[in-house]
C-alpha cells in the first residue's frame, strides 16, 4: 500500500489533532481502497517518530523505555 506525501500529511493531521484511528481513517477514505493494516503501520511510524520516548528492545527482548 502506497501513501503519497500528501496522503501522509493529511493522515498525520487527522490522527494527531482529531484523534482518528485506523478504522475511522479507512471509512474516511473509502474510494482509495486502503486497508486497516496499512494505516496501523503508518500510524505507528508517525507515533514513533513524533514521540519523545523511544522504546528500545535489548538482546534479552525486554522492553526498555529511554528518554
Amino acid at each position: 500500500m502506497v501513501f503519497t506525501e500528501e496522503d501522509s500529511i493529511v493522515i498525520k493531521f487527522l490522527h494527531q489533532n482529531k484523534g482518528c484511528s485506523a478504522r475511522r481513517l479507512v471509512k474516511e477514505f473509502l474510494l482509495k481502497n486502503w486497508k486497516i493494516g496499512g494505516f496501523n503501520k503508518l500510524l505507528k511510524k508517525i507515533d514513533y517518530i513524533d514521540s519523545d520516548t523511544f522504546y528500545v528492545y535489548q538482546s534479552s527482548m525486554k522492553l526498555t523505555i529511554t528518554g
